[in-house]
């Protein structure tokens, strides 16, 4: 669904997700640190870079705070619209985290659908 930002209506919105340290990256400096809730700063060496996006997550944002991001884009598809939800990166970045969550993390569609699939059909 489209949101005001600024003066014009956007219908692409663009949410970061910072994935949990992995491996020897643990214990390191991290190269992004969230800003607030829509910035990112990227440090490589002594330069950084400030980056602002429609949404940032931390790593230690679960599943249902990554759904609650999209949950009106997955609810228009149940009511008959054409969506996307994508997770892009490099190999390693976070994507299935992302995606899947951690264990047996509730589904989207467990999130969205009502227990009793009380759902309204399309009209």
């Amino acid at each position: 669904e489209p949101h005001k930002e600024g003066s014009r209506m956007s219908a692409i919105r663009i949410i970061v997700r910072v994935r949990p340290p992995m491996g020897a990256e643990r214990g390191q400096e991290p190269a992004v640190r969230i800003e607030d809730e829509r910035t990112l700063v990227i440090t490589r060496g002594r330069s950084s870079h400030t980056a602002s996006f429609d949404g940032v997550l931390g790593s230690d944002a679960g599943q249902a705070d990554v759904f609650a991001c999209v949950r009106d884009t997955a609810s228009k598809v149940l009511d008959g619209f054409n969506a996307t939800i994508f997770a892009y990166g490099q190999t390693g970045s976070g994507k299935t985290h992302t995606m899947q969550g951690v264990g047996r993390a509730p589904s989207g569609a467990n999130m969205l659908l009502p227990a009793d699939g009380s759902h309204a059909e399309p009209g």
